[in-house]
C-alpha cells in the first residue's frame, strides 16, 4: 500500500503528520481524491506534478478534515408521498419532513454518515433509465426473500439490460425510478 505520505514530500507535512504512527488507510481516508490518486499508481514514489494539488493536499491533512459528504440524495418524481412510503417501508425509514412538493426520508434515529431522501415533486414523467440509482442489500433474508418483499410493496421488475448471469435484481419503485437488490450482504 502507498501512503499519503509516500506521494506528498515529506517537507510539506506538518511534525504532527509526519510523525503520526502507520494505522492501515489513515493518511488515506483524510482526502478520497488523494486515495484515487494513490491507488491510479500516480503516486507511487512520485511527487505530485502540480504545486497548488500539493498545497491543497497539505492543507487538507493539517486539517484532518473531508471534503464533503453525501448529505442527501434527491428523487425528482410526480407522487412524492407514495414514492416516500414505499423508501420507508424498503429501508425501515421515517418521514422526517413534508412541504408542498417534497418528502424527506431517513432512519431514526439516523447513523453517522447516513443521507435523507429527498424526493420532490416534477411535472413531467419519467422517460429514461435513471444514471444513479440506488442498490440495497438484505440484512436479515436472502435476495430472493427481499425481491418478494419489494414486489409485495409495490416494487416491479425492471429491464435495463442486464443478462440471466448478474448476481442482482433490478426492480423499479411505484413510479418506475430503478434500483438494484444485491445477492450479499455489506
Amino acid at each position: 500500500m502507498t501512503w499519503v505520505k509516500d506521494v506528498l514530500r515529506p517537507d510539506t507535512l506538518s511534525s504532527a503528520k509526519r510523525n503520526a504512527p502507520e494505522k492501515s488507510g489513515a493518511f488515506l481516508r483524510l482526502w478520497p481524491g488523494l486515495r484515487r490518486f494513490v491507488q491510479s499508481g500516480h503516486g507511487a514514489g512520485r511527487k505530485i506534478q502540480r504545486k497548488s494539488e500539493n498545497r491543497q493536499a497539505q492543507k487538507l491533512l493539517e486539517k484532518n478534515v473531508m471534503p464533503v459528504e453525501i448529505s442527501e440524495i434527491a428523487v425528482d418524481c410526480r407522487n412524492p408521498m407514495l414514492v416516500a412510503r414505499f423508501w420507508c417501508e424498503v429501508l425501515d425509514y421515517r418521514v422526517l419532513e413534508e412541504a408542498v412538493g417534497i418528502v424527506s426520508i431517513a432512519r431514526v434515529p439516523r447513523r453517522p454518515g447516513e443521507p435523507i431522501l429527498c424526493f420532490a415533486q416534477v411535472p413531467e414523467d419519467k422517460t429514461i433509465k435513471n444514471r444513479l440509482h440506488l442498490d440495497v442489500c438484505p440484512s436479515s433474508s436472502t435476495q430472493q426473500e427481499e425481491v418478494d418483499r419489494l414486489l409485495a410493496l409495490g416494487a416491479n421488475y425492471a429491464d435495463v439490460g442486464q443478462s440471466d448471469d448478474d448476481n442482482w435484481v433490478v426492480l423499479m419503485d411505484p413510479e418506475g425510478n430503478e434500483f438494484c437488490v444485491l445477492s450479499g450482504s455489506i
